[in-house]
């Protein structure tokens, strides 16, 4: 009876310290090549699907690569790495995940997106650890990370920084960041 006890204590403990942790965790930091809060680049489709909780479409590969019809997929990470499902969200209950790309099962890309908030507030959230996120100025992005590897001249005043070795890539609007993918680091033999 005694040892029922304790095994049921433990357990109660155990739950309660692993609550305090996830808690403790900020499920909106972004940490380059690696993920997002509880998603993380390597998860199966069904566990990211389950963290965003949002309704999506899928896509295959043809179909994500028509939809890039006149872009140079060169340089786009998500086109390096290689994929075969792309989803693309319908809203941002939880986080604003726009799309997430799979090679076998394994997400390889997410694209974070500061469009479809209403609130400079929300998005505010979204940081690196050296607070780069959502409307972060091109020189802070600059500042925090460097010189990019890789800087595309996109329309309307759009910029891409690519970040190969790092794994995150901010498009900034107007010398604003707008857009933010982070992905598995690539190597510069690929690129």
């Amino acid at each position: 009876m005694f040892r029922y006890r304790k095994i049921v204590l433990i357990a109660i403990l155990y739950f309660f310290v692993s609550h305090i942790n996830i808690a403790a965790q900020n499920k909106y930091e972004i940490i380059p090549g690696k993920g997002i809060g509880n998603i993380s680049i390597g998860k199966c489709k069904d566990s990211v699907l389950y963290i965003i909780n949002s309704k999506y479409t899928e896509k295959t590969f043809k179909e994500e690569k028509e939809s890039f019809v006149n872009a140079d997929l060169t340089y786009l990470p998500a086109f390096i790495l290689g994929f075969d499902k792309v989803i693309v969200f319908d809203d941002f209950p939880i986080y604003q995940v726009y799309k997430a790309y799979f090679k076998q099962d394994s997400l390889n890309c997410i694209v974070l997106t500061s469009y479809g908030f209403n609130s400079d507030k929300a998005i505010a959230k979204y940081k690196t650890k050296n607070h780069i996120g959502f409307l972060s100025a091109k020189s802070k992005v600059i500042k925090a990370f460097g010189e990019p590897e890789k800087t595309v001249e996109l329309k309307d005043n759009e910029i891409d920084f690519i970040y190969w070795s790092k794994g995150i890539e901010f498009v900034l609007e107007d010398d604003q960041v707008v857009v933010i993918n982070i992905f598995k680091p690539i190597d510069n033999s690929v690129k």
